[in-house]
């Protein structure tokens, strides 16, 4: 039996769905942005561990012991085995160095302050690189690495949160409003309540790959274009009856073999 996705068709529970799910999502996007402009200090303590996962493949050890092998030429005559443990060794001393470097940045106590540049001189000298810069150099480097990092994370997160928020808003809107078209509204709901979840895990959870999904520029543009279609067909449900969606909700029945058709309202 062919079910008919029209107004009358169960309109009114799939309305309060809407409703449910487009407020939920401009509650959680709403809130971490208010979060995320009130609370500055404590999002970036928040985001630290990403900023330094960036830093460190930043600077690349694996480059820089493969440079110092080449220094070296024939006469290092170092086996696999021990330009490994070199390799892991520089790796290791670097993150330390870069985690000093951002913990003595965002430390406001001078007491503490010193007593964690004691401890990053000691790790700078622990780094066993013939190519490392100067200390000063080394510590500037990573210093407006994580400027660098940090101001593009909070702007992508920003865009991200604002983007969402306006389209979770419109649809609410339309939820409110076009009772008829609930129906035609599920999909996009239901889909942008992924983007709810994925925000919701990272502020619950703190789930790093969340902002490493956030910051990837492929990702980025390619969610633009997304939401640019979202808004594209909620434009077409508020001013055209639906007509463009129905159409295309009703390709994807007949492609999957689905018993529903969607009219216009």
């Amino acid at each position: 039996m062919t079910v008919v996705a029209s107004a009358t068709t169960n309109g009114s529970l799939w309305r309060w769905i809407n409703i449910g799910l487009c407020l939920a999502g401009v509650l959680v996007f709403g809130g971490i942005l208010l979060y995320l402009q009130s609370l500055p200090r404590d999002f970036e303590a928040r985001a630290q561990p990403f900023i330094i996962d960036e830093i460190d493949a930043s600077l690349a050890p694996d480059s820089a012991m493969s440079k110092l092998v080449q220094l070296g030429g024939g006469d290092l005559a170092l086996s696999s085995d021990r330009v490994e443990a070199l390799r892991e060794n520089l790796a290791a001393s670097t993150r330390n160095f870069i985690t000093l470097v951002v913990e003595a940045f965002c430390t406001q106590d001078c007491r503490t302050q010193e007593i964690i540049k004691t401890k990053l001189l000691q790790a700078y000298e622990s780094i066993q690189s013939r190519l490392k810069p100067g200390f000063d150099a080394l510590r500037g480097m990573v210093e407006a690495k994580y400027h660098a990092v940090f101001d593009e994370l909070r702007r992508d997160i920003k865009i991200f949160l604002g983007a969402n928020l306006i389209v979770l808003g419109v649809a609410l809107i339309l939820a409110l409003g076009h009772g008829r078209a609930a129906r035609h509204l599920a999909p996009i709901s239901v889909v942008m309540t992924l983007a709810t979840l994925l925000t919701t895990s990272w502020y619950v959870f703190g789930q790093n790959w969340v902002l490493t999904i956030i910051y990837s520029d492929y990702f980025g543009w390619s969610y633009l274009v997304f939401l640019v279609v979202v808004c594209l067909l909620l434009a077409d449900i508020g001013l055209n009856r639906a007509r463009v969606i129905s159409r295309f909700l009703n390709t994807l029945s007949d492609l999957f073999h689905l018993d529903l058709i969607w009219l216009p309202c």
